[in-house]
Formats: structure tokens, C-alpha cells, sequence
């Protein structure tokens, strides 16, 4: 969940009518039951006691940058709406990110089981003596490294023999 969706604690909660608001859902609810009057009260033309609270408890700038802007309670209920879809998408955002890499990770494990099984059927169905060898992965890797570096290698010799051989005629012929 994301922070600024989360409880706050008991001892910065936001005294609204009645009621202690200790998140922005609950907020929004008492928004909307709150009266044109008492919502004057916490909204003026020279404070705005929701925006304040939003910034230093709830710690949301965002939300509070957009609602000090606004001075109606139909505005600021649209405003407080819209932040919180937007902060939920972004959760599930991240959630679906994560859950694909999750999936990943399950798939490539599954997979070095899957091979793994297979060797092992393999050396199981072997009649003779002599096991198959199970190689090991890293061992593979470098082994395929050290061909690619020496294959670099021998390339980067011939294109050099090449280069000095095409500058020597050139400097022979001037």
C-alpha cells in the first residue's frame, strides 16, 4: 500500500466533528458528510487546516499542493478522489511488476529443474558403467567466456596485422 494511504497514529489523527481521521479514506468519507458550515470552519481564505495536516502528517505534497488551490468542499472531495485512484493505481502498478518478476523467477527455477530431471533420467537410463557427466552451469559459462575472449583476441590480432600492413604500403608508395 502506499504510505500516503496508510494509518497515521492515534496521536496525529485529524479531529473532524466527532470523529478522529487517521487516513485519507477516511477523510474523504467525512468530507462528504461534512456540512457547507463546519466545512468553513476548517477552510478559509487564509488557512486551510486539511492542507496542513496532509503536509506535515500524511506527508503527501502532492495532494496538498492541488487542495490548496481550491477553496470549495466539491472541489476538494474530487481533488482527495482522484489522489487516491491515482496513489492505488500506482500500487498495483508495482504490484503487477512485481508479480511478473515473481512469475520470472518461478519460470527460470523451474526450468534448471526441469533440466536438471532430465540429466538425472539420463544417467538412470545409462546401462553402461560410465555415468553421463552433469555440468555445471558457471563452469559452462566460462568455458564459452574464454572462447569468446580468445576468438576477440585473435580477431583483434589479424584487423591489427592488417591495419599495419596497409599503413606500411601506404608509407612505402609516398
Amino acid at each position: 500500500m502506499s504510505k500516503y494511504l496508510e494509518d497515521v497514529s492515534k496521536e496525529h489523527a485529524f479531529r473532524l466533528k466527532h470523529t478522529d481521521i487517521v487516513n485519507l479514506y477516511e477523510l474523504l468519507h467525512e468530507l462528504k458528510e461534512l456540512d457547507q458550515d463546519e466545512f468553513k470552519h476548517y477552510v478559509g481564505e487564509e488557512y486551510n487546516h486539511f492542507v496542513s495536516w496532509i503536509t506535515h502528517i500524511v506527508g503527501d505534497t502532492t495532494l496538498a499542493e492541488e487542495l490548496d488551490k481550491v477553496k470549495s468542499q466539491d472541489a476538494t472531495i474530487k481533488i482527495l478522489e482522484n489522489r487516491i485512484k491515482e496513489l492505488k493505481n500506482q500500487e498495483y502498478d508495482i504490484q503487477k511488476y512485481f508479480k511478473a518478476d515473481k512469475e520470472n523467477l518461478h519460470s527460470k527455477k523451474r526450468q534448471k529443474e526441469d533440466i536438471k530431471e532430465e540429466e538425472e533420467k539420463i544417467e538412470l537410463d545409462s546401462n553402461t558403467e560410465k555415468k553421463s557427466p552433469i555440468v555445471d552451469e558457471e563452469y559452462l559459462y566460462r568455458m564459452h567466456l574464454g572462447r569468446e575472449i580468445a576468438l576477440s583476441f585473435f580477431l583483434g590480432l589479424i584487423i591489427g596485422i592488417f591495419i599495419g600492413m596497409t599503413i606500411m604500403k601506404m608509407t612505402v608508395l609516398q
